[in-house]
Parts: structure tokens; sequence; C-alpha cells
């Protein structure tokens, strides 16, 4: 297993130490759903330059991010699709409702949820000409509650081409948020990129908040 692999499993260890004061503070009671927007997204840069936070809109609790680096940008611009492109990885951000992969009604706990979409978007995949045919799974983690959020479970895995292992491949990092499954994909064009996906994926993870009060959304987004 490479390096940057093996940092993954390192995600959850580092749930508080790059929140950004202020920002994410959120008190205990839940406010208005969707206080900053029902679609797209903004950004403001971190006071020390190093980090950018990622605010995504939708009609339920909005979310925001973290995700380091000095250099970001957006493809789509920031009311299309929620792509961001960092350092040649472009990642991007989308919310799942359930209905889109589970006909059934029954009650299933987050981890079976999050592998009941991994596998109808596996089939999805299948069934297109994708050569990213070959599945790995890199694991379940827990993010427990606080701060006045609740416990998050985040899932990653991952789509190669089983004829070409150091050719591009796709990142899946989901969880379960306000009942939608939220998907953050990374396509990685080659193994000296994957660096870049795992410290994003280790910043989102520590740092995924629902805003939930007006007064947490930004005041001075910078595109």
């Amino acid at each position: 297993m490479c390096s940057s692999i093996r940092k993954q499993t390192k995600i959850m260890k580092v749930v508080n130490s790059v929140l950004l004061t202020g920002i994410f503070a959120l008190g205990a009671a839940a406010g208005t759903l969707s206080p900053c927007g029902t679609s797209g997204m903004t950004v403001v840069r971190a006071n020390d330059g190093s980090r950018y936070v990622i605010y995504v809109f939708r009609e339920g609790p909005d979310v925001a991010f973290q995700f380091p680096g000095t250099g970001l940008s957006f493809p789509d611009g920031l009311d299309a699709r929620k792509m961001l492109n960092i350092d040649g990885v472009v990642f991007e951000s989308i919310f799942v409702k359930r209905p889109d992969f589970m006909k059934t009604t029954e009650i299933v706990g987050d981890i079976e949820l999050l592998k009941k979409h991994k596998d109808h978007e596996v089939a999805f995949i299948k069934s297109t000409t994708s050569p990213l045919t070959k599945f790995v799974e890199h694991g379940p983690r827990e993010r427990p509650a606080g701060n006045g959020q609740p416990s998050f479970t985040f899932y990653l895995w991952q789509m190669v081409n089983p004829q070409d292992l150091k050719g591009t491949s796709q990142y899946f990092l989901t969880t379960v948020s306000a009942g939608e499954v939220v998907v953050l994909s990374a396509i990685v064009p080659d193994p000296s990129k994957e660096s870049v996906a795992m410290d994003a994926f280790q910043s989102y993870a520590a740092s995924f908040q629902h805003i939930l009060r007006k007064e947490q959304c930004p005041a001075d987004p910078k595109k």
C-alpha cells in the first residue's frame, strides 16, 4: 500500500486540528435550512492563506469544508457543476438523494446506505464505456459528534483501469448528510497526484460541517 493511501487512515485523527476559529464555531441548536442559498457554491480564503473554505449550498443544511493549497480554480464557475481543480486534480461535490439509488424505504445505517450508493455507482460506471472498471475499497472512517455537529461516517473507494494501474483513476469519498449522500470525487491523472487527493480528503473529512445559521454564511466571498 502506497504512503498516500496509508495517510487516509489518519483522516479521523485530525478532526479538530484544522478548524478555523470563529467560522465553524457552531451552537447546539439547528437553525433555518439553507441559510446561505439553495444552489451553487462559494469560497473564502483562510486568514493564513494556506487553505480555502468552500461553502456548498442546497435545499437543506448548507455545508462547508476546507481544502489545502494556495491555488484553486473552478472549471465550471461557481453556479454550475460544483467542480474544483487543485494542482491538476479535479474534484466534484454532489448531493445524491436516496431515491436516486435505492428504491426501498428500509431503515439502514449510514455505512450500509453508503455501500448501497457505491453499488449503484459502480454498476453505472461499468455500464458505460469508461475504462475504470475495477473497484478498490479503502474503507470507512467515523468522525464522532462534537462542536454542535452530528457524527459523520466517511467512506472512501476508487475505480481504476485494470489495464493501466498507473494511469487515471477516480476516487469517491462519501458521507451521509441530512438523509442525502454527499459525494466528493477526485479524478487523479496519475499516481504522482495521489498525495494531492489524499491531503484534500483528509482536510475535507476533518472540517466537514453543516451551516445552520445565517451568520455563519460567508459575508465577503472571494472568487
